[in-house]
């Protein structure tokens, strides 16, 4: 073998070698991220950027259900007549109350109000700035709320605190800006629930033209032991630090608006519901960091969700986009199946394997769609992983690999 050859051959062996300590030592190193070696492999996917969204929307009409037989007909308060209204402004020092008669009756300590309402037809506006302050309604019957630049704190408890397990129609004023906090610690009133920044017993039904921020540091930023649906034409950006951003027990409905959603608490989502979730319009932005949580009494770990319902989820339109960082997360987590007809979701899972197994999408039960756009990649797991998946058949776009899944019609 001539001299060049061996020299060659000799260079490669010790090239070899000092490549094979090289790794050794990296994989004894705790420090060093392997992971490079993966994220700069060229046929890597490379997921979309999701990040906070708060530009305008252009929704159309919020068309109004005028049909009596329409089981959505009392979810508009236009369908009802109000005949009262009661003012309630805050300020540094205090609240004030007007226009009760003998309809209402209030009870101020300081900022803190609590409404009882002893008719029906009543409107009740809620106005200025107060950060020890609160607003309780008790009440047998369905009434309106409106928020008219509302800015409200409670150190011990719920910001707003809704005891009727009637209706409650939540207006956002056109045009205005309105706060919402909660405290650290609560104190709780026996026999009643206060369960997040904005807590309503019966359901909630959210209209109007303005932007309503609501913040959580110890509970959900906005919960309802009922149903909450959303209409179109607001601006929503809900934080929680220890809980879920909107927590509906019996459903929730998105028919329109602009969410922007953050939770970092462990286990918590950005929507949850026992019941279904049905996304139907606007455009929902959620990002979740929370880690795992081992439930003892049920032997089973609980992740962080962008989504989970109980029931089925249900997307017909507007835009769901989710990015889920902590360990184990996933995207969305149906229980009894996932119906799409139409809409965009974009799915993105960052968070590694632990006490649980990240994913993009769960479906314990059917994945069915039949239009619109599903994008899922998740980076340490399985993109999708449903019980049955069935898609139609005319999708213009259908790509899968080890972490991506998309379908387009």
């Amino acid at each position: 073998m001539p001299t060049s050859s061996r020299r060659k051959m000799k260079l490669a062996k010790y090239t070899f070698l000092a490549l094979a300590a090289m790794l050794l030592a990296a994989c004894t190193n705790d420090d060093t991220d392997l992971e490079w070696l993966i994220d700069n492999n060229p046929g890597k996917v490379v997921p979309p950027v999701i990040e906070m969204d708060y530009s305008d929307l252009d929704e159309g009409l919020d068309i109004i259900v005028t049909d009596p037989s329409d089981e959505t007909y009392n979810d508009y308060w236009e369908n009802s007549p109000w005949t009262t209204t009661v003012r309630v402004n805050y300020t540094a020092d205090g609240a004030t109350v007007t226009g009760t008669g003998t309809r209402a009756k209030a009870v101020i300590d300081g900022g803190h109000v609590v409404l009882t309402i002893l008719a029906s037809r009543v409107h009740v506006i809620a106005s200025g700035e107060c950060q020890d302050g609160s607003l309780k309604v008790y009440s047998d019957n369905k009434y309106k709320m409106t928020l008219n630049g509302l800015t409200l704190a409670n150190p011990t408890g719920p910001a707003i605190n809704n005891q009727c397990g009637k209706t409650l129609y939540l207006i956002v004023a056109q045009g205005t800006a309105n706060k919402l906090q909660d405290g650290a610690d609560y104190a709780y009133v026996e026999e009643e629930d206060m369960k997040g920044t904005l807590f309503s017993e019966g359901q909630v039904i959210f209209s109007g033209q303005g932007e309503l921020e609501v913040t959580s540091v110890s509970h959900n930023a906005i919960a309802s032991d009922d149903y909450l649906r959303f209409r179109k034409g607001c601006k929503y950006k809900l934080t929680s630090e220890k809980g879920n951003c909107l927590r509906g027990k019996d459903a929730v409905y998105i028919d329109g608006s602009v969410f922007n959603m953050t939770t970092r608490g462990d286990a918590k989502k950005g929507i949850t519901s026992r019941g279904l979730v049905a996304i139907n319009g606007g455009r929902a932005t959620i990002i979740t960091s929370g880690a795992p949580v081992v439930e003892a009494e049920l032997n089973d770990t609980t992740s962080s969700a962008g989504v989970k319902c109980d029931s089925i989820m249900t997307i017909a339109g507007g835009e769901l986009r989710i990015l889920c960082l902590g360990e184990g997360g996933k995207g969305i987590n149906a229980h009894q199946g996932i119906v799409m007809t139409g809409g965009k979701v974009t799915v993105v899972t960052q968070g590694v394997k632990g006490l649980a197994s990240p994913k993009g999408i769960k479906c314990e039960g059917e994945l069915a769609v039949t239009a619109g756009a599903l994008y899922s990649y998740s980076k340490h797991a399985r993109p999708v992983d449903a019980t049955t998946l069935n898609l139609a058949p005319a999708h213009r776009v259908y790509e899968t690999k080890t972490h991506l899944f998309k379908v387009e019609y």
